[in-house]
């Protein structure tokens, strides 16, 4: 996700990374160890009645500017399919 925040930002493109631990001390440390350049947040009660709960690790979400899911994807997905459909949704801005 990092290569992708790099490569999509300048055009709007934003990323946000949900962490389900609530330890400060090792949400810091890791995205300093994976080198994480985007905002990492835990959900509160309000996210996960907007976007259902997290059950599986990972689950990713592509938001639409205007906070509709676009896609979920459920387990571990090679990053060319996030790029395939960043894409296709920055095209329809």
């Amino acid at each position: 996700f990092v290569n992708l925040y790099k490569k999509y930002k300048h055009k709007g493109f934003q990323m946000l990374g949900v962490v389900l631990d609530k330890n400060r001390a090792l949400i810091k440390e890791f995205a300093r160890e994976y080198n994480i350049n985007y905002p990492l947040l835990v959900p509160d009660e309000k996210i996960l009645i907007d976007y259902g709960p997290i059950i599986y690790i990972p689950t990713t979400f592509i938001i639409s500017a205007n906070g509709y899911i676009y896609k979920k994807y459920i387990g571990y997905q090679p990053e060319l399919v996030f790029e395939e459909d960043i894409r296709l949704l920055l095209r329809k801005k």
